[in-house]
């Protein structure tokens, strides 16, 4: 750890970043996993036999075990979420789910959050997934960097 460590503007806001895509990430997922499982709920959509060599008989039930539907029946899925979407205020391109796009940047702002904390941990992006349990290892320091920096961010939503 660098003893000299001072904040930076650009510490702060990847911080910031990072809190507001958290924040999008969170409020929009329980919406689109409701459009997501309506849809599901309403064509039952049954797993494409030619794709499971399970030979599974059940609908398919969550967003998750979409791609075992035939090809058919995941364009009929797509285009349907893309109108549900689209109803509920959402504004993106067919065929794309606005919370993987969430995802997306919120995965992005992490990374540069922990690039910019680089000459303060002297932990790179690339260090993290070279040792056991990644994920956790890289979850847990964006949670020591946001605790830190915490206290410097400027609440967005007031």
């Amino acid at each position: 750890m660098n003893k000299n460590f001072k904040v930076t503007k650009e510490m702060i806001q990847a911080a910031e970043d990072v809190f507001i895509a958290i924040a999008y990430s969170e409020t929009i997922r329980p919406a689109i996993i409701e459009i997501q499982q309506n849809i599901l709920k309403r064509f039952q959509y049954k797993v494409d036999e030619q794709a499971s060599k399970a030979r599974l008989r059940e609908p398919i039930v969550t967003h998750e075990r979409s791609y075992l539907m035939s090809d058919n029946d995941f364009s009929h899925y797509l285009t349907h979420l893309h109108k549900e979407y689209i109803m509920a205020g959402f504004k993106v391109e067919y065929g794309y789910c606005p919370l993987l796009i969430a995802e997306d940047i919120q995965r992005n702002a992490e990374k540069k959050l922990i690039t910019v904390m680089e000459s303060v941990s002297g932990i790179s992006f690339d260090m993290i997934f070279m040792g056991p349990a990644p994920i956790v290892n890289k979850q847990k320091l964006i949670d020591i960097y946001l605790k830190l920096l915490a206290s410097y961010c400027k609440n967005p939503f007031k």
